[in-house]
């Protein structure tokens, strides 16, 4: 009697231990979102205009990511060259300028300046992180690599997370590269397309 309570006990108290390292597993496994936008960015005392491509990265995990690597990849996970935009640009705007989230955060802070994955080397627990960068050189290595997909990545080593872009979407959009940018509408930030 004594010996099949010692079993019983000893079942409960292992079942009880998987149960509780399974739910620590789940709670603390890495989660990203990876959003992917097209847009312009006015510069109106220069009167420059950058298309940009922007991937926001959102850690929704309470761990810290370390950033390993990020932009985009062809079919056969080889990167693409293309070009950020100079940090110098996006100075003064603010996340709300660019991030369009229906969310009450994105609402509360507006003046909350963006947080640029090229000045970190990590991600904090529920953080999110822009990296902007230029549409021309996108398109243009997708030209040049002749690729048949085209997905954005960020990996931090342990988790790699891959979403797969509209190549039409991407070489419709306009840029220097095809033509002057007059027919632009400036006075708007508005962002031409945006995927989850």
């Amino acid at each position: 009697m004594l010996d099949t309570a010692g079993t019983i006990i000893t079942v409960v108290i292992a079942l009880w231990g998987a149960v509780l390292s399974t739910y620590i597993f789940l709670r603390e496994r890495v989660k990203i979102t990876l959003t992917f936008e097209f847009g312009i960015i006015p510069l109106p005392k220069t009167k420059e205009i950058y298309p940009y491509c922007c991937l926001y990265i959102q850690n929704i995990s309470p761990r810290t990511l370390y950033v390993k690597s990020f932009g985009f990849v062809d079919e056969n996970k080889r990167f693409l060259s293309v070009q950020r935009i100079p940090p110098a640009v996006l100075a003064g705007y603010t996340k709300s300028e660019f991030h369009y989230g229906k969310s009450l955060e994105d609402i509360v802070t507006t003046n909350e300046r963006l947080k640029l994955l090229e000045e970190k080397d990590h991600i904090m627990p529920y953080e999110g992180v822009y990296a902007f960068f230029d549409l021309d050189s996108l398109k243009k290595a997708i030209s040049k690599s002749q690729c048949k997909s085209v997905f954005a990545q960020f990996s931090d080593g342990r988790l790699t997370k891959r979403t797969k872009l509209s190549m039409d979407e991407i070489m419709s959009l306009k840029t220097p590269s095809d033509g002057p940018l007059s027919s632009l509408d400036l006075s708007t930030k508005s962002t031409w397309a945006k995927h989850e």
